[in-house]
Order: structure tokens, then C-alpha cells, then sequence
């Protein structure tokens, strides 16, 4: 999968775990962003962090349940879920209405939210945010399964629910870091306030792509 810059996927990718449907508490999640940018070693987890002053803010921007465009390929659907990940990247889901020739829903895609387009708002009132004191740059540990890390995305979905992508220190017996998992917001247990600091080594300003009126130049 290409990437961008910030080490962010630079494209849409097809995965049944960029479905909000298809999250469960402790699922591996291999496909991450920017998880080859922790370099820099934490004095507890062997992790880098990324400055809070260089990673985007939340705000509501595109507002779930509103139909959308990505600008890119014309995908169209209606956004289920926005993903904020600490190297800065926004994530929009988004599902596309009718069934494939199997007769199954359209994969769920996702695209950086700077490529996708507003058509139109939600036609129906959905939940709001379900508020969640866990902060990007967290240690959290799971209260159902055990497991600590450092929270480096979140999720918010039509129903409001909130998952933390958490990544765990240290290897696997093969010499790989250990996968991500996600978990439920509700389950998370904050045992240490930090802050994301960037590596010194990084030049990049911010994570995702460059603005558009940047590219348009």
C-alpha cells in the first residue's frame, strides 16, 4: 500500500477493518498510520511521540451520516466514521449505498478527509459523540483484556462509540512489534498522561497530505 511523507496511506484501501461494524475489543489491526515512525525510544514503551502542536486537532468537520465524494476517485457513500491519529491524519469511512453482484454490502473505503467532499448533510439525526476523557498519546490499559499501550487513533461512529486504537511495546517472538489492537473507549483505564512529541529526526510539519491550495500550485 502506498504511503505518503508522514508514513500516513496515501490511498483508499479496501479492508474489513476500516468498517465500524467489523471492530471487536482486542482485533489486530496490521493496517495503521504511521507506525514506522516511531523511532525515537520512550524511557517506558520504546516508542516515539508526536508533538501535540504538530498533530491536527479534533473539530467536527465532516459531519457523520452527510453523504460524500472523494474527490479522487468519485467514490460515494455516506460517512460512518472519522478516525484522528496522532501523526495528524484524519480518516473518513465511508459506505456506499446498493450490494455488490454477491449480494453483500459494498466494502466500506477510506480516504484522508482532505480528498473528501460534503454533497450533502444527514438526512436523519444520529448520536453524538459519546465523550471519552482518553487523549491521543495516553497509556491506557484495556479493563477486559489487560492489554497497555499508548493510544495513537480514535474512531467515532454513527453510534457515537469512541475505539482507541492501542499500540503495545515491545516484539513479538518473530522479531515484529507487536499488532495494534483496538478497544472500546468505555474499557480504557488511563494509567499515565502524556504528551505525543515528535522524533527530532522528522521533517515533517504535520501528518497527511499537504493542503489543497498547496497541491493546487
Amino acid at each position: 500500500m502506498t504511503r505518503d511523507g508522514d508514513g500516513c496511506p496515501a490511498f483508499r484501501h479496501e479492508s474489513t477493518i476500516s468498517s465500524v461494524r467489523t471492530m471487536r475489543t482486542g482485533t489486530p489491526i496490521r493496517q495503521t498510520c504511521g507506525r514506522r515512525r516511531y523511532s525515537a525510544p520512550l524511557p517506558l514503551f520504546g516508542f516515539s511521540h508526536i508533538a501535540r502542536t504538530t498533530t491536527k486537532k479534533a473539530t467536527p468537520g465532516i459531519q457523520l451520516g452527510s453523504l460524500v465524494k472523494d474527490s479522487i476517485t468519485g467514490f460515494k457513500g455516506i460517512a460512518i466514521a472519522r478516525t484522528e491519529y496522532g501523526v495528524g491524519c484524519i480518516h473518513i469511512r465511508i459506505q456506499a449505498p446498493g450490494l455488490t453482484d454477491a449480494g453483500t454490502p459494498i466494502p466500506v473505503q477510506t480516504f484522508d478527509d482532505q480528498r473528501v467532499e460534503v454533497l450533502s448533510p444527514p438526512t436523519k439525526r444520529w448520536a453524538g459523540p459519546i465523550e471519552t476523557p482518553v487523549k491521543l498519546g495516553h497509556v491506557v490499559r484495556d479493563s477486559l483484556t489487560g492489554v497497555v499501550g499508548i493510544v495513537t487513533g480514535k474512531t467515532v461512529g454513527l453510534d457515537g462509540r469512541t475505539n482507541l486504537l492501542v499500540e503495545q511495546a515491545g516484539m513479538t517472538s518473530d522479531g515484529e512489534p507487536k499488532p495494534p489492537i483496538y478497544i472500546n473507549a468505555a474499557s480504557a483505564i488511563v494509567i499515565d498522561r502524556r504528551e505525543l512529541e515528535v522524533s527530532k529526526d522528522s521533517v515533517a510539519t504535520s501528518g497527511g497530505p499537504m493542503a489543497r491550495a498547496a497541491v493546487a500550485h
